[in-house]
């Protein structure tokens, strides 16, 4: 221990005589009540004889400096906080107070008005409190920056009201809250096992009848609780109006709660490092109404979907990592067509769940415009429904997809890629073999031309040819020839003569 430390914990043991002591060995229910920070102002008291005691230490003549007092007021206030089962973090360049179950976020002005005062109460003089202020907010965050809990991929955390699940493809444990699990948010209400929600279950039979598509669609929800198994996954809930899709993002809203929802489109996202820290600091889902998406950058949405680490960055400060974000989950009403690259990187990673079930014009179901509330008034029971999709997802590392989502999804693919809509735009035809001469088969050169016009009249990027070739073999089922040493498909523009 060096001199200025022996002298800090010197004050320090005099300022510890003024508070009286708490309890606080809390292994797993916390006997001593976490105390916010407005309560711990009520409970700080004024440091005797602090100026003279220091003082003495320094041979009676040094100075009190900004940066002693700096040091001496952030080690004091995190051990008055610890005293009171509290405490405070920096990550990311963000601040956050341990409530007792979880770690909220503050916001830098109301955090050095706490600390302006904190120290005013402790017995600062008022005229220096300035820069002592700037530098216990800065030792803050030296001193907490390192805070984290280590995430296995195949355990997840789930913080709850009243306690934090372990979510592993076997089991669920549940456990009290704790600071050092390092989460970020918790959910309004209670983990109740066994609890079974049966409007919900009922509502999903009356818009997604099949079965099956409600069993892509539960994993489809439990992977945004997800965090670090790397699926390449970018979902979207699609239908026009009047399906139920309104009634599924009110609840899956309603159970994360508003404050962990965010809202920003794809291409926002992708685009945009001040946006992406906002889709952090936990966040769970985003919920994107964007049907255009041809300005999304690739290379991030291929790591948004995976879960890879993003880089973002404050309105100020650097740039950093974030790791834990919000989970992308789409909500269209058309399919988006989209240039070659990004149809490649996009489609490949897209789950469809159609919601194709006009409730309205069905006589057989009573449409209730207060379902969504109705079905929150037993969210443990939605949430274990959730959790079935959890362990289903972590137990094969993959989403299972339905017949009918695999259908859905492949339509899109064909019917909204530009190679497919040039060909049926200028009437060619795909034909048997031996029905024309292999003479009149379109080369590629020429097919790969009227792509070229097609595409930059539609206003979307080209593919190179070898990827043109790759995608008209893939979505139009046609054969490559040879004829006259020139490529060729078992395509003809005279298909009908």
């Amino acid at each position: 221990m060096n001199l200025i430390d022996k002298k800090i914990d010197t004050i320090k043991s005099s300022a510890k005589s003024t508070t009286p002591p708490l309890n606080i060995n809390v292994p797993k229910k916390a006997t001593t009540k976490t105390k916010d920070l407005n309560q711990i102002l009520k409970l700080s008291k004024k440091i005797k004889n602090f100026h003279s005691t220091y003082r003495k230490i320094m041979g009676g003549e040094e100075k009190i400096t900004s940066e002693f007092l700096s040091v001496f007021y952030e080690e004091l206030l995190m051990s008055d906080l610890k005293k009171h089962n509290t405490a405070l973090k920096s990550e990311n360049g963000l601040y956050y107070v341990w409530t007792g179950k979880y770690w909220r976020s503050l916001e830098q002005d109301a955090l050095k008005r706490f600390i302006k005062q904190y120290i005013k109460k402790r017995g600062l003089v008022p005229h220096r409190s300035s820069s002592v202020v700037d530098g216990v907010y800065k030792n803050i965050a030296i001193s907490t920056g390192g805070i984290t809990y280590k995430r296995e991929e195949s355990t997840q955390l789930l913080n709850l009201n009243n306690g934090v699940l372990f979510i592993s493809k076997d089991a669920i444990d549940f456990k009290s809250h704790n600071k050092s699990y390092n989460l970020n948010y918790c959910l309004d209400f209670n983990y109740i096992p066994n609890r079974n929600n049966q409007l919900w279950q009922k509502f999903l039979d009356d818009v997604l009848p099949n079965r099956q598509t409600q069993r892509t669609f539960q994993q489809v929800i439990g992977n945004l609780l997800i965090r670090g198994l790397k699926i390449e996954v970018l979902p979207f809930l699609y239908g026009t109006g009047g399906n139920g899709k309104s009634v599924v993002l009110e609840v899956l809203t309603g159970l994360f709660g508003r404050d962990n929802v965010t809202t920003y489109s794809l291409t926002k996202i992708t685009t945009d490092e001040k946006i992406r820290a906002r889709i952090a600091d936990g966040k769970i889902m985003n919920l994107s109404s964007e049907n255009n998406m041809g300005n999304v950058n690739i290379d991030v949405a291929k790591a948004y979907s995976s879960n890879e680490p993003l880089d973002a960055r404050l309105n100020y400060g650097n740039p950093f990592e974030i790791y834990n974000y919000a989970k992308f989950l789409g909500n269209v009403n058309k399919l988006s067509v989209m240039d070659g690259e990004r149809t490649h990187a996009i489609a490949r990673r897209q789950i469809i769940i159609p919601f194709l079930r006009n409730l309205g014009e069905d006589k057989s179901i009573t449409v209730d415009i207060d379902l969504h509330n109705k079905i929150l008034k037993d969210k443990a029971g939605v949430l274990n429904w959730i959790l079935d999709g959890i362990m289903e997802v972590l137990k094969n590392r993959d989403i299972f997809k339905s017949e009918e989502v695999t259908r859905l999804l492949e339509r899109y693919k064909r019917d909204t890629n530009p190679v497919h809509q040039m060909l049926e735009e200028n009437g060619y035809k795909v034909v048997e073999e031996g029905t024309i001469p292999k003479t009149m088969y379109l080369t590629l050169k020429d097919l790969y031309s009227d792509y070229t016009d097609f595409v930059q009249e539609i206003g979307v990027g080209k593919l190179s040819r070898a990827k043109f070739k790759d995608d008209l073999l893939t979505y139009t089922g046609v054969k490559e020839y040879s004829s006259n040493n020139k490529i060729c498909f078992n395509i003809s523009k005279f298909a009908d003569d």
